[in-house]
């Protein structure tokens, strides 16, 4: 009984080393996934209200804002001081993130507005890992900042889907700084790992668009799923 118990530990601590981290190990991965965009339209709104008129040539009388949906790309790397703790760097692409505006007036149809945009973020991670075993589970945290790409797309249209008319605005911001938060967890798939990765985007300062002025069109908030691999050396 006692060899077989003994035999049992051996092969399990056996495991267990085989996949814990090591401290000065370096890893590099990508996930891909998509981001929910709970993101506050700023002045935004209010500002293009002059600019949309319904069929009979009136103006709205209110607008409301509904969340979307964007594509989101990370390639990244990570250095591991300890078994449990890694400082991460990525660079991650959030494609077409934005939101709806909804433009009402009385008798009218109601006419609908996505506003998106796409953005290089750096975020930099501190990674905590609560298991030395096969499976990964922990905590991060970090500063980010995002650069935007291009310019705003604005679709507008009725009912559901906003395609009748398509512009685009000049993005005014160099750069906005933010918070990123999450969880990620892991399973072994030899040689490396299969990844799922959750996390919480916060930005401290709007995006700015121009248009004969400068305004405020987006502050993000965004929660990202996205499912990758990684291999560690």
């Amino acid at each position: 009984m006692k060899k077989t118990l003994l035999i049992t530990l051996v092969f399990v601590m056996s495991a267990t080393g085989l996949h814990a981290y090591q401290a000065g190990q370096f890893t590099v991965g990508a996930r891909a996934g998509l981001g929910f965009g709970f993101n506050d339209p700023a002045d935004f709104g209010q500002w293009l209200s002059p600019n949309v008129v319904f069929s009979d040539g009136s103006l709205p009388a209110s607008v409301s804002d509904g969340n979307s949906s964007n594509f989101t790309f990370a390639l990244y790397g990570n250095y591991a001081f300890t078994d449990n703790i890694s400082l991460q760097w990525e660079i991650s692409f959030l494609i077409a993130q934005g939101y709806d505006l909804r433009f009402s007036a009385p008798n009218q149809r109601s006419r609908l507005v996505d506003v998106n945009y796409t953005s290089l973020d750096i975020p930099i991670l501190f990674r905590y890992r609560f298991t030395n075993f096969a499976a990964i589970l922990g905590l991060q945290m970090g500063p980010h900042v995002s650069i935007p790409w291009r310019r705003v797309n604005i679709h507008e249209g009725y009912g559901y889907f906003a395609t009748e008319i398509q512009e685009e605005l000049s993005i005014d911001s160099a750069a906005t700084f933010g918070f990123t938060a999450g969880a990620f967890a892991g399973f072994p798939i030899r040689p490396g790992n299969i990844v799922v990765d959750m996390r919480f985007i916060f930005d401290f300062n709007a995006v700015s668009a121009y248009e004969g002025g400068s305004v405020d069109f987006m502050r993000r908030r965004v929660f990202a799923v996205t499912v990758g691999y990684e291999r560690s050396f």
